[in-house]
């Protein structure tokens, strides 16, 4: 659009009059106007074929008194004056040089203003960080009106079906091993790995750099999505098909005021949580350390549970110090940064803390198979194909919508 009403693709006396207005608002066809009149002010060009009248077969090439030409700004002689030239042909002007200069410098000073304004007043958060919205959303809400809408979108229906579905929820695994691809081999980051959280408890994972931390919790998400999107997602596609798609969205509004994520709900992109809270932490402090109910300690190629994490470690041969940070501790025994060079897989395979972890874990698994009345579900997914094409498909559509720059990228590569 920019250099199409410049003025050299379509000149200004050509155009439609409903679209000149284009034209005065385009900062393109000022530069346009002052660089056309600065090149061809001076110059003087010859009219050559098949410009000048006549021309063709048994016409004269040498000069002659009745031979015209036929550009715009020649004279009798067929010499082409640069400045008649874009007179007539655009309606330029070498005065409208520094007039044209003048009016960009104008609109850049006008459009620096706006933006700063519009920073100053839409963008509320401090920092380098800034959250974004999808469009329509709103970012700002007082507590009261949080309150409001929290109970004007809970509607009587939703509350019933989540109240259906809401029960407690232990995660469990066991014999867990994970293999990628690595120069041509396969490496295997978690072997043979088991653990479980239970129903109201705080689990931390934690371990040495290369443990497969990272491995064992990794989830993909599309940034252009937002939080409840993220969420909708993933309760929509890993829910089984049987629950209604009334309860699972019911859920997500659960979780997102379970988790204090209402304020940000529709911000691009969050991650996706759920009540049974496992997270990575990384040398915290020994307060940060103390609030988790339970540890999973990951080595390189094990993992172990331990409720009692201190005394296991000191009863082994590797006490922590009244004054030295727990995880920091565990995190340098178990990389071997000891004096004495212990096996703490073997260690641990060999202990009763993993007999009685084996035998919890056993009891967990019986006792939600006996308490399941539904049958197992044997299938690989927890939706149908069908209904997984239909998910992506709509959120591929969203992302493209979002990213106009991604589009642009994609269909150039498709060129």
């Amino acid at each position: 659009m920019v250099l199409t009403a410049a003025g050299y693709l379509i000149p200004f006396e050509k155009m439609h009059v409903w679209f000149r207005w284009i034209f005065y608002l385009n900062p393109g066809s000022y530069a346009f106007e002052a660089l056309m009149a600065n090149e061809f002010t001076g110059l003087k060009l010859d009219c050559i074929e098949p410009d000048y009248i006549p021309y063709g077969t048994g016409y004269p090439d040498s000069s002659s008194a009745y031979r015209g030409c036929s550009v715009l700004g020649s004279d009798e002689n067929g010499l082409i004056d640069g400045a008649a030239y874009i007179r007539e042909q655009y309606h330029y002007s070498h005065g409208h040089i520094w007039r044209s200069f003048g009016v960009i410098i104008g609109m850049w000073a006008f459009f620096i203003f706006l933006t700063s304004v519009g920073f100053e007043k839409l963008n509320s958060q401090g920092g380098s960080s800034v959250l974004l919205y999808k469009r329509g959303s709103q970012k700002k809400r007082t507590p009261d009106m949080e309150k409001g809408q929290q109970h004007m979108s809970q509607p009587a229906a939703n509350t019933g079906a989540l109240a259906n579905t809401a029960k407690q929820s232990t995660f469990t695994w066991n014999n867990l091993d994970y293999h990628v691809p690595f120069h041509g081999e396969k490496k295997q980051l978690l072997n043979q790995v088991f653990g479980y959280v239970k129903p109201g408890n705080l689990v931390a994972l934690m371990g040495c750099s290369g443990a497969g931390k990272t491995t064992y919790q990794m989830d993909v998400h599309e940034a252009s999505a937002t939080v409840r999107e993220a969420l909708e997602f993933s309760a929509l596609l890993r829910q089984p098909a049987s629950v209604p798609r009334e309860e699972k969205l019911a859920y997500v509004d659960h979780i997102i005021d379970l988790l204090e994520l209402s304020d940000i709900s529709d911000a691009l992109i969050g991650s996706t949580l759920s009540s049974t809270i496992l997270c990575t932490i990384h040398q915290p402090s020994a307060v940060l350390f103390d609030a988790f109910d339970s540890l999973l300690l990951l080595a390189k190629g094990a993992g172990q549970d331990s409720a009692k994490v201190l005394d296991y470690f000191a009863k082994n041969g590797a006490p922590c110090e009244p004054d030295v940070n727990p995880a920091e501790h565990i995190v340098e025994v178990i990389q071997g940064n000891t004096e004495k060079k212990i096996d703490w897989v073997e260690v641990w395979n060999q202990s009763e803390e993993r007999q009685r972890a084996m035998t919890e874990l056993e009891a967990l698994n019986n006792d939600r198979k006996a308490n399941t009345q539904e049958e197992e579900d044997q299938s690989d997914f927890a939706t149908s194909h069908w209904f997984q094409f239909k998910m992506v498909l709509r959120r591929l559509m969203i992302q493209l919508w979002r990213s106009p720059v991604s589009y642009c990228s994609l269909n150039n590569t498709m060129q």
